[in-house]
């Protein structure tokens, strides 16, 4: 197929942790090549070529072995883990009601991800050395929890 040089940007390198193989979930290194919002593998343009998706776009905490692995040995599913966003923080401070937030990442998967989880999700990952996890409420600030999950502040403030 042909394609016009104009929509087709070449010349891209990347050196890691930054994009993954569509397919594979495996990490890429080495040039791409970008053509309509999509990126493939290689210096120029090539109709076979793999194509790479960027990390922020894969789920990696929820499409990785070792989450399955844990998921198959303790009984905790990946449904579980997922996301649960919760009223920002600033809106129930003038109330004096703060709900408690709970938070967690997975150590061994890059890039940091930080995830808000379910109460039920945070009891069950709790102790766990595969995970960090920490909490906010009316009785730990947000620079308490910051202590203990690196990260967690800059989650809240965006």
């Amino acid at each position: 197929m042909k394609v016009p040089k104009n929509v087709i940007e070449t010349g891209l390198y990347t050196s890691g942790k930054e994009f993954v193989y569509k397919n594979t979930q495996a990490p890429y290194k080495g040039p791409y090549y970008s053509l309509n919002d999509s990126y493939y593998v290689g210096k120029e343009y090539n109709d076979k070529a793999d194509e790479i998706i960027k990390i922020a776009q894969s789920n990696t905490l929820l499409n990785n072995s070792s989450t399955a692995l844990f998921s198959a040995i303790s009984g905790i599913t990946s449904q579980v883990l997922r996301a649960v966003r919760t009223p920002a923080i600033q809106s129930n401070i003038e109330s004096n009601s703060v709900p408690i937030r709970y938070f967690m990442r997975q150590v061994n998967v890059q890039p940091v991800t930080i995830k808000e989880i379910s109460k039920e999700a945070y009891d069950s990952v709790q102790g766990n050395p595969l995970y960090q996890t920490t909490f906010v409420s009316k009785d730990q600030s947000i620079d308490q929890a910051e202590r203990q999950l690196p990260g967690v502040k800059a989650f809240l403030l965006v």
